[in-house]
């Protein structure tokens, strides 16, 4: 955990030297790391570290759903981070395209939503599971719920933009 902490730490860093910013997936990216890190030395009961990823994951879950107060969503700033080629043509179509906007805020709290109903379902399991079964419980969820975040918002672009494309032909 602490050589993923470093990594994005050092990132974050960079990013900031170079753009003279701070990217928002960066800082938060480098605090779910940095939390994860601390609760880790502080935790000693086995069910008390499994539940830090849970207050984790929640975490962050109500973090994509607060982006949504900003003029550009988390989902927005995660993209520009992955493609930063890319990041003044994502700027641009932000500010010109509502159907761009409305797919990042939807994508945003579709995330919110869908880490903090991952993060609320498992704890209970932690106290109800023996602590062996709870751990590949927790793991299993975890992986189930991320990846199918992901799936959903790889394909939510797509769709919308075939959406938008049939109403503008119309």
């Amino acid at each position: 955990m602490s050589d993923l902490t470093g990594l994005a730490g050092a990132r974050l860093l960079w990013v900031f030297a170079r753009a003279r910013r701070v990217t928002w997936f960066g800082a938060v990216m480098l605090a779910v790391f940095g939390i994860g890190l601390v609760l880790a030395v502080v935790g000693g009961d086995p069910r008390v570290i499994l539940l830090r990823d849970s207050f984790v994951t929640g975490g962050v879950g109500v973090v994509f759903l607060l982006s949504l107060l900003a003029a550009r969503p988390l989902t927005f700033a995660a993209l520009q981070s992955w493609q930063p080629a890319k990041a003044a043509e994502l700027d641009a179509m932000g500010d010109d395209a509502p159907g761009v906007r409305r797919t990042f805020r939807v994508s945003a709290v579709v995330w919110g939503v869908g880490l903090l109903l991952e993060a609320g379902l498992r704890m209970p399991l932690i106290y109800v599971l023996p602590v062996d079964v709870a751990v590949g419980a927790s793991t299993g969820m975890q992986i189930v719920a991320f990846t199918a975040l992901g799936v959903r918002n790889a394909v939510y672009p797509i769709r919308a933009e075939r959406r938008l494309s049939a109403e503008a032909g119309s």
